[in-house]
């Protein structure tokens, strides 16, 4: 009896929330449709142009078999802190480097590719997945807050967090017997040419899934803020935080964190001192947002979502207290911090950078359709014949 009363219960509220959101698109279109307009313009001039290029690196580093010459390179330092492969450093140094969804895409390429098992990738996914250096010192760290050197502390607090993760899962998260892989020896025989064509194509989709998750929550959040839920929950909250003796401020970037971790750290930014340790464990969490676009590349490869999650989690908390100490043994005076409250900063709408990476990908977004794949086989092929 009780498994069918539980079951029924997930449906009634799985039905409920369903019914809640698609009211909200009938309460408020306007605020759901300005947070889609600022989604995409959040793609347009910082998602893509940042983490485009890093992706189809990390893509090529693996199809081109160059990933398993570095990992011949840094076998056992991989083996003796990871208890993985040599050919996952490269997965491990993407993720520090690139941003959220770049380490999680090396890590699916490495998987799709034969390089690493099931429970090495499930457990890879636990801690590749970081904040980027762009983000953190530049984005965070000097127009949030003013100040570079917190930036610097901040990125240097998330890879303390996801090697201290890295090297517990080893011990905490066990791989079955059969799911040991011998040293990566061998390089990947596929062409330069091949190997570019390719890492271009599945990283344009992989983007687009990353874009439309980012619009998505876009939209939830300008709803949410519409209806004024946001507001309520930040006032509830504030309570709480009071009796903590933590800045009322917090309260209100606690729900964006949750969802969406740029927004949430532009509505810590705000507050004092605090907040650096605050925007720390929102970018080790990362937000939903996030969550959705790493799982969505991991999901055939039946990535553990628990353990994705518990990463997060620790992740979170890792990287606070780390920021914490490092605040302690490096203090900053922070000015009074002014921010733009808007969703990318004014700056970044003409940026040629973003405007050159948006015709790459929509040059390989054509790639990507099957019908121009086979016109380019049927091309590659006369060419050989020809020579």
């Amino acid at each position: 009896m009780k498994p069918k009363v539980r079951k029924m219960s997930y449906w009634i509220m799985l039905l409920v929330v369903t019914g809640m959101f698609a009211a909200m698109l009938f309460i408020c279109p306007d605020g759901i449709g300005e947070g889609i307009h600022n989604g995409l313009t959040l793609c347009a001039t910082v998602i893509l142009p940042s983490m485009f290029p890093f992706m189809v690196l990390s893509a090529f580093l693996v199809k081109s078999g160059l990933a398993l010459r570095i990992g011949r390179v840094l076998e056992k330092p991989t083996r003796l802190l990871f208890g993985l492969p040599g050919c996952a450093a490269t997965a491990i140094l993407m993720s520090m480097i690139g941003g959220y969804p770049v380490g999680a895409k090396a890590v699916s390429e490495l998987k799709e590719s034969g390089e690493l098992t099931e429970s090495q990738c499930s457990r890879m996914f636990c801690f590749c997945v970081n904040a980027g250096p762009a983000f953190l010192i530049f984005a965070v760290g000097s127009n949030m807050l003013g100040s570079v050197q917190v930036g610097v502390i901040l990125y240097a607090s998330q890879l303390i967090a996801s090697l201290l993760i890295g090297i517990g899962s080893r011990f905490f998260l066990k791989e079955k017997r059969e799911a040991k892989t011998p040293p990566c020896t061998a390089p990947k025989r596929q062409s330069a040419i091949d190997a570019f064509v390719n890492a271009v194509a599945d990283t344009a989709k992989s983007m687009l899934t990353v874009c439309a998750f980012v619009a998505l929550f876009a939209a939830l959040l300008g709803g949410l803020s519409r209806l004024g839920i946001t507001g309520q929950v930040g006032l509830f909250l504030q309570n709480f935080f009071q009796t903590l003796h933590l800045p009322g401020e917090l309260a209100r970037a606690v729900l964006p964190s949750f969802l969406e971790v740029t927004s949430g750290c532009a509505a810590a930014a705000s507050a004092t001192g605090a907040a650096i340790v605050f925007i720390s464990a929102a970018a080790g969490w990362s937000g939903l947002s996030v969550h959705f676009q790493v799982l969505s590349l991991g999901l055939k490869h039946h990535v553990s979502k628990s353990a994705f999650w518990l990463g997060r989690a620790m992740a979170a908390a890792l990287a606070a207290a780390a920021t914490a100490l490092l605040l302690h043994c490096f203090p900053v005076e922070l000015e009074t911090m002014v921010i733009e409250t808007s969703t990318v900063p004014a700056a970044l709408s003409s940026s040629a950078p973003a405007s050159i990476f948006l015709l790459i990908f929509s040059a390989a977004m054509v790639l990507v359709s099957p019908q121009n794949a086979l016109e380019f086989e049927h091309v590659r092929a006369i060419m050989k014949k020809k020579r």
